[in-house]
C-alpha cells in the first residue's frame, strides 16, 4: 500500500490559514433558513458564542477560535423569517434587544434586518429603543454589544460560516469512553466513529435501562458510548432525527444552571461513582450546557448509590476488578474526568471513591 506522507507545518499553516480566513466557507450572499450557522466577527475573525454574563443570564459572547467554536453548540445560530426580517436563536434561545455599549441578551426580544455587501453581513435591531446603536458589534472585551455604523464598521460586520459538524468530546473510563449530550436541534452520528448513541428508557433501584438510537433528536438527551479508550470523540451532523424518544427518561438544558444543595439531592448526571459508569448526584453547583441528567421523579426508588447502565441486559460499569486497582490507577472526578493533578475533593481511583486532602 502506498503511504501518504503529510508536512505538519503545512498542515499547521493551513489551519491557522483558514481559522483566519473564515470567508473560505461562507455563503456569499444569501441566508438560506433550512442551514444552521456560525457567525464569524469581520473584525477579529473569531466566533459568536452562548454563555453567562456577570448577573447570570444567558447572553452573547465573542472570541472563540475555530477550535473551540467547533466543539461548542452555543456557536450554532439558526435563522428564522418574520416578515421581512429575521430572529436569531442558538441554545434554542432568540438574540434579545440591541442597544448602545449594553450585552446582548439572549432572551428573544431581537428582530433583525439584515443587510449585506458581498459575504459580509450587518444585523440592525428592528426591535431595539436605541435608534443609532442597534446593530450587533463584538467589542474588545468580547461582549457582543450594540453599536452606530454597522454598514461601516467592521467589528459590526459578519461572516456566515455553514455549520458542517459538531465535535463532542468523550471520557476515557476503563475500555471504553462517555459523554452524554442534549442540544436544541437535530444531529446524526458521524457513520465514520466507533460511538454510539443511548436513551435511557427505565431506572429502578440501582440500574437505568438502555437502548440504542441511530441519531439525536432536538432536546433528548442520550448517552454516548465510543467502543474503545482511543474513540475519545465523535463528530455529529446537522441533520433530521428519526428514532424514537417519546420513551426516553432523560432531561437535560442547553444553558449552565445553578442548582442549590437541596436540588443536587434530586438530580442524577453522567459519572463515574461508586457503583462504576452510571448517572450520580451532582457535586458541582451548577449544569452544564448540553449535558443529559436524571431526575428524581423518573426513577423508581430511592438510588441512594446513584445508578448503574445497563445496555441490552448487561450492566456496564468500572469496578475494582476491571480498573488497575493499585497505586497507578487512574484517577477520575465525579462528572468521569480523568484527573492528572486531583486537588483536594473526591475522587474515584480504582473503582472506589478516594478524598484527596
Amino acid at each position: 500500500l502506498e503511504t501518504n506522507h503529510y508536512d505538519m507545518n503545512m498542515v499547521w499553516n493551513m489551519g491557522k490559514f483558514l481559522q483566519s480566513a473564515a470567508i473560505a466557507e461562507v455563503i456569499p450572499t444569501d441566508i438560506d433558513p433550512n442551514t444552521y450557522y456560525r457567525l464569524v466577527n469581520a473584525s477579529s475573525k473569531t466566533f459568536v458564542t452562548s454563555g453567562l454574563d456577570g448577573e447570570g443570564n444567558d447572553a452573547l459572547w465573542g472570541g472563540l477560535d475555530r477550535a473551540a467554536a467547533n466543539r461548542t453548540a452555543g456557536t450554532i445560530v439558526k435563522f428564522e423569517q418574520e416578515g421581512d426580517n429575521y430572529k436569531l436563536y442558538t441554545q434554542g434561545l432568540g438574540f434579545g434587544n440591541v442597544t448602545q455599549s449594553a450585552q446582548v441578551l439572549l432572551d428573544g426580544n431581537g428582530l433583525f434586518e439584515i443587510t449585506n455587501n458581498g459575504s459580509l453581513f450587518s444585523f440592525r435591531d428592528v426591535n431595539s429603543t436605541d435608534a443609532t446603536y442597534n446593530y450587533l458589534h463584538l467589542q474588545a472585551d468580547n461582549r457582543i454589544v450594540g453599536w452606530e455604523n454597522g454598514e461601516t464598521t467592521t467589528a459590526s460586520k459578519w461572516y456566515l460560516v455553514p455549520v458542517k459538524e459538531l465535535i463532542v468530546d468523550l471520557n476515557p473510563v476503563g475500555s471504553h469512553t462517555y459523554a452524554s449530550t442534549f442540544l436544541p436541534y437535530d444531529f446524526t452520528l458521524d457513520p465514520r466513529f466507533n460511538v454510539k448513541a443511548y436513551k435511557v428508557t427505565h431506572a429502578e433501584g440501582d440500574v437505568a435501562k438502555t437502548m440504542q438510537v441511530e441519531d439525536i433528536a432536538a432536546e433528548e438527551g442520550v448517552i454516548l458510548v465510543g467502543d474503545t479508550e482511543e474513540d475519545n470523540f465523535l463528530l455529529l451532523i446537522p441533520g433530521t432525527a428519526t428514532s424514537y424518544f417519546s420513551d426516553n427518561i432523560l432531561s437535560g438544558t442547553t444553558t449552565r444552571l445553578p442548582i442549590t444543595e437541596e436540588e443536587k439531592t434530586t438530580l442524577f448526571v453522567l459519572g463515574n461513582g461508586s457503583n462504576g459508569i452510571g448517572f450520580y448526584n451532582p457535586s458541582s453547583t451548577t449544569l452544564k450546557e448540553n449535558r443529559a441528567f436524571l431526575t428524581a421523579d423518573a426513577v423508581t426508588g430511592e438510588a441512594t448509590n446513584g445508578l448503574r447502565l445497563e445496555f441490552g441486559g448487561e450492566t456496564t460499569g468500572i469496578t475494582a476488578t476491571e480498573t488497575l486497582n493499585n497505586a497507578n490507577a487512574p484517577i477520575y472526578d465525579l462528572s468521569g474526568r480523568r484527573v492528572a493533578n486531583p486537588v483536594k475533593g473526591i475522587y474515584v481511583k480504582g473503582g472506589k471513591k478516594i478524598y484527596v486532602k
